[in-house]
């Protein structure tokens, strides 16, 4: 491969880097490309495709932010890319939204709920659907949930409830975190009701377990 065809690496670096992360998931692939993984090696790659490439360089800078926040805590780097994707997409939710869990991983919570809260504000945000709008409300309450502003953390919750409703989605992780909200709010009756109410839903990254869990610890308290 040409190595100036720079937006090859993207491709390139996707794979190095996932397939490092989740070798069982990948090897088949693997066996029949003839390539292992390689995180190094995959940052590297979307690295050069982020700073030269010619049509992919804005993809590899989301994937490269996404791996920083999501699976390399470089927070520090995050809060950087996300700036500059925000700053040339002004209009597009998702680099607002990454920034603000960037922050919110150095603890800089009141500074995310800021720029959520100034976010919600705008006009001309392009949605791509009312889904990714009570995301951005669901945010906004775990950001007030982390400040310990529980009745701000909860009115977001409600908020992002009313457009889970409209839209069919799995609410397990909403109700668990709404009763994570009235737990510390002191409220342990409301909160055994959003806990159960996980186990209404379908099973979601384990919060059924989590909120049978909370159930059993908050009826041994009474």
């Amino acid at each position: 491969m040409n190595p100036h065809e720079y937006d090859a690496y993207y491709g390139l670096g996707i794979y190095h880097y996932y397939a490092a992360q989740l070798p069982t998931m990948i090897k088949p692939l693997s066996f029949l490309l003839g390539l292992k993984g390689d995180k190094v090696k995959g940052l590297e790659e979307l690295r050069l495709a982020k700073d030269k490439g010619t049509y992919l360089k804005d993809d590899a800078a989301f994937f490269l932010n996404e791996i920083y926040v999501g699976f390399e805590k470089k927070y520090s780097e995050g809060i950087q890319l996300s700036t500059e994707l925000m700053n040339k997409y002004p209009t597009n939710p998702s680099f607002y939204s990454m920034l603000c869990w960037a922050h919110d991983g150095l603890e800089q919570y009141q500074r995310s709920s800021e720029i959520l809260e100034n976010l919600l504000q705008k006009n001309n945000i392009q949605y791509v659907n009312q889904h990714a709008k009570a995301k951005i409300y669901f945010q906004l309450g775990y950001s007030y949930h982390l400040q310990k502003k529980y009745d701000s953390a909860r009115m977001n919750y409600n908020k992002a409830e009313i457009i889970f409703n409209s839209t069919q989605r799995n609410k397990s992780q909403l109700y668990y975190y709404m009763g994570l909200s009235e737990e510390k709010s002191g409220k342990k009756e409301e909160a055994v009701k959003y806990f159960q109410r996980v186990l209404n839903c379908e099973e979601l990254y384990g919060f059924q377990k989590a909120a049978e869990k909370k159930i059993q610890e908050l009826q041994k308290k009474n």
